[in-house]
């Protein structure tokens, strides 16, 4: 029987609503590092923990996000603007002789080229990359639209080599591993097999550096990369997992044809899953409009319905929907909805 699994933020972070979670089907609470304290997360790993719910650790990986901004930032279509690596001496977004400056994480310089894609707010900012040069991007908006701080961005035409182990994933684990011992540990952007192999060693370390030896989290591949979708790795991948999350969001932007190919992918990756005998996760967007709105779109049942029924997922999972939405509840009554017509039906 399908599974939920519920991000906890500001709309689900209560005693009384995690109960409500565990009452009904969520199984698993995920912690997005992305967002809040390591203390935060802490917090609420422990109060889950207590309620009976199990906890996934969810790591951010090498996200190519924009830096910190003083405030949100509107970037109208055809505004030429310029991207560089956040500098801590400045405060951004601020502008000079070149024009409006925005920051990002990473130094964009070694990836981008000219008529790139850079894509952000799940691919309805378009941005086309116009020249690259010293350390500034110079970037042009097709489709314009609200840029706010640390959220991502994805490029279907860049090679990002980053370090999978980032700076800020290592500290999330070896502030809070020890404190909470979640279940599960999510990878995220995971493109080959060795980057499964890396996280193992690095994690044994930090066990063993802290003394633990009772314990040992299930890893979950989230499948987010065009790299990780290629048929030479995908079945390399889902070996080296416990559990399988088809991370719809990135991934839609990562492949061609963009929104397109992922509706694919989903089905290879279930029955690979399935043929391995891998646990797997449907994730991203399935009950968006919920964010706002009380009730789903008949598009977004039909997606529920295709995970459960057609797929046979595991666990179906929700993100916004569950951590800031207004309808926390009735988004997990509306999942419960349609696992429960299924059972009735068989």
């Amino acid at each position: 029987m399908t599974k939920i699994v519920a991000t906890i933020g500001p709309a689900s972070e209560s005693e009384e609503m995690l109960k409500y979670f565990y009452n009904n089907r969520v199984s698993i609470a995920r912690l997005n590092t992305t967002y809040n304290t390591h203390q935060w997360h802490i917090k609420i790993g422990k109060l889950a923990k207590k309620i009976g719910m199990e906890r996934m650790l969810d790591l951010t990986g090498p996200k190519i996000i924009f830096g910190l901004m003083q405030k949100d930032q509107t970037l109208p279509t055809g505004y030429e603007f310029v991207l560089e690596k956040q500098q801590d001496d400045k405060k951004y977004p601020y502008t000079d002789k070149e024009g409006l400056v925005l920051p990002t994480a990473f130094d964009l310089t070694k990836f981008m080229k000219p008529d790139h894609q850079l894509l952000g707010l799940d691919g309805t900012v378009e941005i086309k990359i116009q020249k690259v040069s010293n350390s500034r991007v110079y970037c042009k908006t097709i489709f314009g639209g609200v840029i706010k701080s640390h959220k991502g961005m994805n490029s279907p035409d860049a090679d990002f080599d980053i370090d999978f182990l980032t700076p800020e994933d290592r500290a999330v684990i070896e502030s809070t591993i020890a404190e909470i011992r979640p279940e599960y540990c999510a990878l995220s952007f995971v493109k080959t097999g060795e980057d499964i192999d890396r996280f193992h060693k690095y994690l044994k370390s930090v066990l063993k550096d802290k003394k633990i030896t009772d314990y040992y989290p299930k890893i979950v591949i989230k499948v987010e990369t065009k790299e990780a979708v290629a048929e030479k790795e995908m079945s390399n991948i889902v070996k080296k997992g416990d559990i399988v999350m088809i991370a719809r969001g990135d991934l839609s932007l990562e492949t061609k044809p963009l929104y397109v190919a992922t509706a694919f992918d989903q089905d290879r990756l279930a029955n690979e899953s399935k043929k391995q005998g891998k646990p797997f996760i449907i994730a991203t967007q399935m009950v968006e409009n919920m964010i706002n709105n009380p009730v789903p779109t008949r598009a977004e049942v039909s997606d529920i319905y295709r995970a459960v029924v057609i797929n046979e997922a595991d666990y179906i999972m929700l993100s916004g929907e569950s951590a800031v939405g207004k309808y926390p509840k009735k988004v997990i009554d509306i999942m419960n909805s349609v696992i429960d017509e299924k059972i009735k039906r068989s």
